[in-house]
């Protein structure tokens, strides 16, 4: 009986950054803004947007605090 000639499974290679890791992957935009929406409710100081990696292509959050009103300077 002739050998088979099996193929080699493709494994994904982890992320050599450590903030890769951690960051969570949207397929596509729609689903990272509903997750960054949910977020939001959650905690409203808090201003998230998404942006598509130029790396994969996938679609991830970002977020910057929003000013507290007591933290303004008055003019």
């Amino acid at each position: 009986m002739p050998r088979r000639n099996k193929q080699p499974t493709l494994r994904r290679t982890p992320p050599t950054h450590s903030a890769e890791r951690s960051k969570v992957r949207y397929a596509t935009k729609q689903q990272a803004m509903a997750a960054a929406k949910d977020r939001m409710l959650y905690h409203p100081d808090l201003e998230l947007s998404v942006y598509q990696s130029p790396a994969d292509g996938g679609w991830y959050l970002t977020s910057s605090a929003t000013a507290s009103p007591s933290s303004r300077s008055r003019d």
